[in-house]
C-alpha cells in the first residue's frame, strides 16, 4: 500500500516496543514512517476515518501490519500513538500495550 502522505503527519514521540517486536527481524523504522504518513496497514474504514479525525483532535492513532515473524508464521504488529503524541508503542497482537512508567 502506498503512504497517504510522503510527509508525517504527526509526532510520534518517544518509541517503546515490546519483547516481541524486539525478537523478530521486523523492519520498525518502516512501520512507524507507515503509521506516521497515514497509511494504516490493516484496520477498517471506520478506524481509518477515526484515525483521520485524530491527528486534527488530538486523540489517539491506531496502526496495524501484518509481517512475518517465521517461516509460514505471520503476526500483526499494532503501532499506537498517545493522544498527546508523547509516546508511540509498537507490540505484537499477542502482546499487551506497553506504557511509560511514571
Amino acid at each position: 500500500m502506498e503512504y497517504s502522505n510522503i510527509e508525517p503527519l504527526f509526532l510520534l514521540g518517544e518509541i517503546l516496543t515490546s519483547p516481541g517486536v524486539i525478537g523478530f527481524a521486523i523492519n520498525l523504522d518502516r512501520l512507524l514512517l507507515r503509521h506516521q504518513c497515514g497509511d494504516w496497514g490493516d484496520i477498517c474504514s471506520e478506524d481509518r476515518e477515526a484515525n483521520d479525525r485524530a491527528i486534527a483532535n488530538g486523540e489517539a492513532i491506531l496502526s496495524q501490519y501484518p509481517v512475518t515473524t517465521s517461516p509460514g508464521s505471520t503476526s500483526i504488529v499494532i503501532i499506537m500513538s498517545e493522544d498527546d503524541r508523547s509516546y508511540t508503542v509498537a507490540f505484537l497482537d499477542s502482546e499487551s500495550a506497553l506504557h511509560p512508567a511514571g
